[in-house]
């Protein structure tokens, strides 16, 4: 392997650790930290392309580890919307409790 080699396993393996870290905040719900992890591979993944744009080649076996990366990343992009439609499912379901709960609280009072 290579010194350029190396860096793109490098940055190949810390985009994998922010995907997987995102998964994990997208699978326990854990909305605090998931902008955050976002954001983390956003940057990764900036600092991946950075360091691709200075190879002109690529090995076969880091063309196949890229693509993999690239399907690992939408399938987290797929499931962080699909999460998304469900909170926001769950919310619409809450406000219209409310809204239930209040008539009914303002029949009462009547």
């Amino acid at each position: 392997m290579t010194q350029g080699s190396d860096a793109i396993q490098t940055q190949i393996y810390q985009c994998l650790r922010a995907v997987s870290k995102l998964n994990r905040c997208i699978q326990n719900r854990d909305w605090e930290r998931l902008n955050r992890s976002n954001q983390s591979l956003e940057g990764e993944m900036d600092s991946l392309k950075s360091t691709l744009a200075s190879f002109a080649i690529l090995d076969d076996e880091t063309v196949s580890q890229l693509q993999q990366l690239e399907i690992k990343v939408r399938r987290t992009q797929r499931q962080l919307v699909s999460q998304a439609a469900v909170v926001e499912s769950d919310i619409e379901s809450l406000e219209q409790g409310l809204r239930k709960v209040a008539s009914i609280k303002q029949a009462l009072e009547s």
